[in-house]
């Protein structure tokens, strides 16, 4: 007995299914005849070592395809969890970005591809093959330069978010389901650039210095504020210059032994750190001379928190 024709995927449910594998994030990025373009990826991966082939696939309605076939070359960046702004950002996903561009720190790699800035690693790639793929073209390319950055934590792509990968664990094995300890393994801390003064405030701070937080008491407020930005604006330091540590593992209020064990790690090491909690990630503010020796201590820290989970 003959069977009947399977009936055709639908596109919804097609989309549904898609959207349960998670992957990293990538943005693509051309530039090319003075025009420069760019969009965040997901269906990026790797095709070959020998020679280095990997493979993105574009949507034929996208502005930098044209550019990526005409000038036979295209960069990537891979992002980091702390950089899912520019994934929505390239992606078309802020409202009122009309140049996406705009304000981005980029790195010239060595065919002029504009990279972004702050990536965990960068691709620069020319042309290996095109490929019809339905609504997109399969772009093939040859790594013709690549480069590591600061090997933090990467951003995940899981049922259409961006995403912490540490947010991906099934229920039950995620932060606060077994203490500080999924929580230092999820650390990833994080240096800020510039230096940063804890002033007092008397009534309100003057126009163009915004804190990074005021805390406020019965004696009188204070804020953590950029240095160059207190001293423009005639502020006398209370305390400082400190730099900022951010940890990026996504926690809340709520989450119990983070904050004490890693205030224990720098202390132990004899930094002094003043923490301030926030609603996803905590800050740290040590002394600026000690910033990359507490950088050292708080990654060793998460280094020892996977190696007794595995």
């Amino acid at each position: 007995m003959s069977q009947l024709p399977a009936a055709p995927v639908s596109v919804d449910l097609f989309r549904h299914v898609l959207a349960r594998f998670a992957s990293g994030v990538t943005v693509v990025t051309v530039a090319s005849d003075g025009t420069r373009a760019g969009f965040t990826a997901s269906s990026f991966t790797s095709g070959s070592l020998d020679p280095p082939l990997v493979l993105v696939c574009v949507a034929r309605r996208l502005d930098a395809l044209g550019l990526i076939e005409r000038g036979g070359r295209f960069g990537v960046s891979i992002l980091a969890a702390h950089q899912r702004d520019l994934g929505l950002r390239f992606a078309g996903l802020l409202p009122g970005v009309h140049d996406r561009f705009a304000g981005v720190d980029l790195v010239p790699g060595r065919d002029g591809s504009p990279w972004l800035a702050g990536c965990l690693a960068w691709m620069d790639c020319r042309v290996w093959r095109l490929h019809d793929g339905g609504d997109h073209v399969i772009v093939v390319g040859e790594v013709v330069e690549a480069r590591l950055g600061e090997a933090t934590e990467p951003l995940g792509y899981f049922d259409r978010h961006w995403q912490r990968l540490s947010r991906l664990e099934p229920p039950g094995a995620g932060p606060g389901h077994d203490g500080a300890g999924s929580l230092l393994r999820a650390l990833s801390p994080r240096l800020v650039d510039g230096e940063f003064a804890y002033v007092e405030v008397e009534t309100a701070l003057p126009p163009g210095v915004v804190p990074v937080a005021v805390v406020r008491e019965a004696e009188g407020a204070c804020a953590i504020v950029p240095r160059e930005a207190a001293e423009r604006a005639g502020l006398a330091p209370d305390a400082g210059p400190f730099r900022q540590i951010t940890l990026e593992v996504h926690s809340d209020l709520r989450a119990v032994g983070l904050t004490a064990a890693v205030s224990d790690a720098l202390a132990r090491a004899g930094i002094a750190c003043n923490v301030v909690a926030g609603l996803r990630h905590d800050h740290l503010f040590v002394p600026a001379v000690d910033a990359l020796r507490a950088l050292g201590v708080l990654r060793a820290l998460q280094d020892s928190a996977l190696a007794a989970s595995s």
